[in-house]
């Protein structure tokens, strides 16, 4: 049950609705949180990083923008290894429409570093690296282009390993689209380019995965880069 003894709201029942999916039910408990109550649990809540956890957790929309009016501050808390609610949903794969959700509601977390130097655009093209203990695989273009168009210059930013999200992206063999975005951007922001990086592009064997990347390390410039189709 979502309701504690006494019938008001329990910060606990809440995150563990957030862990097991059950939306319907957080919908409800969301919504009989009165005004005497809300200040002290938003802020239980906001120091738990709830909305992370609804990141994390890939919950409906609805129930992230209720929290976001619910907790403002949110938006552009930090955890422990500094990464924003945006990190954690583009890390974990969350779809476009919230991920402009919470571009909308705090644009600058498209260009916030974790502790490790990554951006959310970094951390949606590497599916080598866990968090919050669950790996996975394959950025979405949609997504991509979305944290691109938030923060260009995002597109150089290169993290603790000296990798960019283009680099990433190649060693995972994203989908062509999500390259075509990386190298159209790339194109187009070159005056937001601070330095020549080194991108490492590694070759790649297969004979069916689309948009095949010439295998060569050389500086990072958008002519070096060579999308090839079979």
């Amino acid at each position: 049950m979502f309701l504690n003894s006494d019938k008001t709201i329990n910060e606990k029942s809440l995150i563990q609705m957030v862990k097991k999916q059950k939306w319907k039910k957080l919908r409800c408990a969301l919504g009989k949180i009165d005004k005497e109550e809300r200040t002290i649990l938003c802020n239980i809540l906001l120091m738990g990083n709830f909305l992370h956890q609804l990141c994390h957790e890939y919950a409906p929309v609805d129930i992230v923008r209720t929290v976001i009016e619910l907790l403002p501050n949110a938006i552009s808390s930090l955890d422990s290894d500094y990464r924003t609610p945006l990190h954690i949903a583009a890390r974990s794969r969350c779809p476009a429409n919230l991920i402009n959700v919470l571009i909308s509601a705090y644009p600058s977390a498209a260009s916030v570093r974790d502790i490790k130097g990554r951006t959310p655009l970094i951390l949606a093209c590497d599916s080598g690296s866990d968090i919050l203990g669950c790996t996975v695989v394959g950025p979405q273009a949609d997504v991509v282009q979305a944290l691109v168009t938030a923060a260009p210059e995002a597109i150089y930013a290169v993290d603790s390993r000296g990798k960019t999200a283009l680099n990433y992206a190649v060693e995972n063999l994203s989908d062509e689209d999500v390259l075509t975005v990386l190298v159209r951007a790339t194109r187009e922001n070159q005056q937001l380019k601070k330095k020549t990086f080194q991108v490492v592009v590694f070759e790649n064997e297969l004979r069916h995965v689309p948009g095949e990347i010439k295998a060569e390390e050389r500086s990072f410039g958008c002519d070096d880069i060579s999308l090839l189709s079979r």
